[in-house]
């Protein structure tokens, strides 16, 4: 008979880790996992659709911390406003002296 389930050994040992990064993923719910009494069984459906999803979530991070923003079409500076020649005074008609 095929077995529908793992327990958090056996999933430490296909992923290569401890089984208390299994327990603690079970428990944050990253994992989906059942508990009785003691210890965890996943469902091996379930896992595995997670997995995917996790797999999906972390490629679609990488992408976006990855890519490089488009480049603006156009930029605006600041341009000062400009200032015309100025007119030389206005020569004033000299006043007779008294």
């Amino acid at each position: 008979m095929e077995t529908l389930v793992f327990s958090a050994s056996q999933l430490a040992e296909v992923f290569g880790c401890d089984e208390l990064t299994i327990a603690q993923r079970a428990l944050s719910g990253e994992l989906p996992g059942l508990k009785f009494g003691r210890s965890w069984v996943f469902p091996i459906g379930a896992t595995i659709q997670r997995l995917n999803e996790m797999a999906l979530e972390q490629a679609a991070r990488r992408r976006a911390e990855r890519a490089v923003p488009a480049a603006p079409l156009a930029v605006a500076f600041p341009v000062p406003p400009k200032r015309g020649r100025r007119r030389p005074p206005v020569a004033l008609p000299e006043l007779p002296q008294p």
